[in-house]
């Protein structure tokens, strides 16, 4: 028996459940493209508004903390 075959490898010399580099950055390539296509459909995809504005002023609240 090869020495290989003693420490748990395959004839490929990779040991079982590991995911080759180029795998992973194709994975990770993958992610943030959908996560980049997700946010700019958030975002209101071709037709996002111009800007941001409120429609109301914000409520001030003050907080007084004794020692």
């Amino acid at each position: 028996m090869s020495p290989a075959r003693t420490r748990g490898e395959h004839a490929g010399g990779r040991p079982r459940g590991t995911v080759t580099r180029g795998m992973a950055i194709l994975v990770a390539v993958i992610t943030l493209i959908i996560g980049g296509l997700i946010g700019y459909v958030a975002r209101g995809g071709p037709d996002q508004p111009a800007e941001l504005q409120m429609t109301a002023p914000l409520p001030v609240v003050t907080v007084t903390v004794k020692k």
